[in-house]
């Protein structure tokens, strides 16, 4: 994929997002994942941001709905972490509350997903993407 793409990824992320629609499997987060990755690289995440509103919306439905799908969950905490290691991405994930709402490993307990794997997993990937910078540190001091 091309950051000609990005251009689709509205749709993308509405489709994501939508429980009524059938899952991809996790190849498919996987590979979103490298593309996502591959952006950040080039910009340092910030023209990712300002052109992709709809993954800050994303993000945060996937992330204050507490029956999401624990694979879909797992991909939206490691994106979140992905966006968040830039300072812009941290400040403005920080600013909307997605952090804080993502990273809250109770909330996830509480809502019994903590106990898929893939969860942790996608909970360590994304805290370990941010960190670094000083606010991610602090960040997870509080958390």
């Amino acid at each position: 994929m091309d950051s000609e793409c990005l251009v689709l990824l509205p749709r993308v992320c509405a489709v994501l997002a939508d429980p009524r629609q059938s899952l991809p499997d996790d190849t498919s987060f996987e590979k979103l994942l490298d593309w996502f990755t591959g952006l950040t690289k080039e910009d340092h995440g910030l023209a990712l941001l300002e052109s992709c509103p709809c993954l800050v919306d994303y993000i945060s439905t996937v992330c204050l709905d507490k029956t999401t799908d624990p694979s879909m969950l797992s991909f939206s905490l490691k994106l979140s972490g992905l966006l968040a290691a830039s300072q812009h991405g941290f400040n403005l994930l920080q600013d909307r509350s997605i952090l804080g709402v993502a990273y809250d490993s109770a909330r996830w307990q509480v809502a019994g997903l903590w106990e898929d794997p893939s969860v942790r997993i996608g909970w360590i990937h994304g805290l370990s993407s941010m960190m670094r910078h000083t606010q991610a540190f602090h960040f997870l001091d509080r958390a």
